[in-house]
């Protein structure tokens, strides 16, 4: 059996011992990936309409929370792009 110390010795890699002292190998982590059998489960009708519901709430939370800043916003952008920054010496 390999153990974890002589694999992390060898590698150089601290990931390589921890991932083998987990208990898995790549190759395990593949198998189990490559190896599931299908759910055939039922997805509800209603439940894309909760999916949509719950994106169209996020997406008009950032549109009133950028309403709400929106001056921050300009202002920040018009102070990182001018040309002359405020108390800063004009060049000659």
């Amino acid at each position: 059996m390999l153990h974890a110390e002589s694999a992390f010795s060898r590698s150089g890699s601290p990931r390589a011992g921890r991932f083998l002292r987990m208990g898995c190998s790549p190759v395990v982590a593949l198998g189990i990936f490559l190896l599931v059998r299908p759910a055939y489960g039922y997805i509800d009708p209603g439940t894309g309409s909760y999916v949509l519901q719950i994106l169209l709430g996020v997406l008009f939370a950032a549109a009133y929370t950028l309403k709400i800043y929106w001056r921050h916003v300009v202002g920040f952008f018009r102070y990182r792009f001018s040309r002359k920054r405020i108390g800063e010496k004009p060049e000659e």
